[in-house]
């Protein structure tokens, strides 16, 4: 038996009281989710990607458990006495802050596995990190300020499992607080946690999740947001910025000489001042709503439709392609216009105006 899938399923069930029923279905997960970190070693993924299967089969659980009885309090297993104990010391480690000067710093990189990660202005002309939850570390590493996740964290299991599980104001996080114009290359990375960047002015921002949603407000040259199923929800602005979500859905707005959109499944909205704009979903719809500034804009979509405003703009040279939607330029067209669009969808509609 796996030491960390024990674990787990232990966190998992630990607030339930322990009947002959509870410790039956107890055991049958616990054996199912076993079954299943086997499975995916099998198929020759690493330890830490079997133990994230593990972790999404779980997810549910909590309203399965919720029709038994809790466990009173103090109570505890007779063949395990000693969980208690292991359960206060997680406890006692879920809180640290520490301070970091930023002289010489010019790159703050947050790499966890299943957190959420929080970068936002703070009044301090220091960098303050608070870690909640076990399992995370703060250090200075030359010129990069890095937080990340232990390595022995999966190991040792904690409470981070149970707020990935169950989620929640009480969820393990990282809160790196920074000067508002810090100025410094940021990385914000978390597998499964959100991303929350707010009120910062930074020289670049790369953003990744695979499930978890990311909500910006901030300033930057450039930026480059990633997530696998995640919303993207952003106020930003940037020099150039690039989004990408395979089923998310994407809301921005702000101002950016070129903005970049691309989601597999979900629906694009962009509104704001750009110069260059690129919409690319396949079953989403995409919108975009800009001013009298733009000078390119690119959308496309396979099922969904796509909807393009530009206001201010007296006329367009458009170039609309449908194979069975409606297409429809309600500007004025010209081959020499200023402003060119090229848009295309195979059953969606397309709109200009």
């Amino acid at each position: 038996m796996n030491a960390s899938v024990r674990r787990i399923v232990e966190l998992v069930f630990q607030d339930v009281e322990l009947t002959d029923e509870v410790r039956a279905l107890r055991e049958e997960v616990m054996n199912n989710c076993q079954e299943r970190y086997e499975d995916q070693r099998a198929q020759g993924r690493d330890e830490d990607e079997a133990i994230d299967a593990v972790v999404e089969s779980l997810r549910g659980m909590e309203e399965v458990l919720a029709a038994y009885p809790r466990a009173q309090a103090g109570a505890k297993e007779p063949e395990e006495p000693e969980e208690p104990e292991e359960a206060e010391e997680a406890e006692e480690e879920t809180q640290a802050e520490l301070r970091f000067d930023l002289e010489g710093v010019s790159h703050l990189r947050v790499s966890l596995r299943h957190e959420d990660v929080q970068l936002v202005a703070g009044e301090a002309d220091v960098a303050v990190v608070r870690l909640m939850g076990g399992g995370m570390e703060a250090r200075r590493q030359g010129d990069a300020l890095v937080v990340r996740s232990r390595e022995d964290a999966a190991e040792r299991g904690g409470l981070g499992w149970l707020s990935r599980l169950f989620g929640g104001p009480g969820g393990c996080k990282a809160r790196v607080e920074l000067p508002a114009d810090a100025g410094i290359c940021a990385f914000a990375g978390t597998q499964s946690g959100d991303v929350s960047v707010q009120g910062l002015s930074l020289r670049e921002l790369e953003v990744q999740t695979v499930s978890g949603d990311v909500n910006l407000t901030a300033g930057c040259t450039r930026a480059r947001i990633k997530t696998g199923s995640g919303d993207i929800n952003a106020k930003m602005n940037a020099d150039e910025a690039s989004f990408q979500t395979m089923s998310g859905d994407m809301r921005m707005e702000g101002a950016c000489d070129g903005i970049e959109t691309t989601t597999v499944s979900g629906d694009i909205r962009v509104w704001g001042m750009f110069q260059r704009a690129a919409l690319s979903s396949v079953s989403g719809d995409a919108a975009l709503e800009a001013d009298a500034r733009i000078k390119k804009v690119f959308a496309k979509s396979v099922s969904g439709d796509v909807r393009i405003r530009l206001n201010g703009v007296r006329g367009v040279c458009a170039r609309l392609k449908t194979l069975s939607g409606d297409a429809r330029c309600r500007l004025p067209e010209s081959g020499d216009a200023a402003v060119r669009v090229d848009a295309q969808t195979v059953s969606g509609d397309i709109t200009v105006e």
